[in-house]
């Protein structure tokens, strides 16, 4: 009845259940996998955040350098303006304090 190229039935279910054994790892292997994405999203959720926080330190420190460049550049202006000041006054008042100098050592010489 049986031929010996033809499987027998205890062939066929031994091949089922090793089939099912089969499949049983592969939906293990894809509920691994589906664990791993997760993790990953949540990894790449958080690397997100924390981009997104340095992006808004990096604005305030940008925004402190800023402030700091413009507060230099108004204190130099200032430094400036009290150099350029001074330079006027003593190259004007220098020759009229040497004139009144000059006026009182003669008049204190007679």
């Amino acid at each position: 009845m049986n031929s010996p190229s033809e499987p027998t039935l205890a062939d066929v279910l031994q091949e089922l259940r090793g089939l099912r054994q089969d499949v049983s790892e592969l939906k293990q292997d894809v509920d691994g996998l589906k664990r791993d994405v997760d993790d990953l999203k949540q990894d790449v959720d958080d690397l997100k955040r924390e981009v997104d926080g340095l992006k808004q330190e990096l604005n305030a420190e940008v925004k402190r350098w800023d402030e700091r460049y413009y507060q230099l550049s108004k204190d130099t202006l200032g430094f400036a303006r009290y150099v350029i000041v001074s330079g006027v006054i003593v190259a004007i008042l220098a020759p009229v304090l040497r004139f009144g100098l000059e006026q009182f050592l003669i008049a204190f010489r007679s």
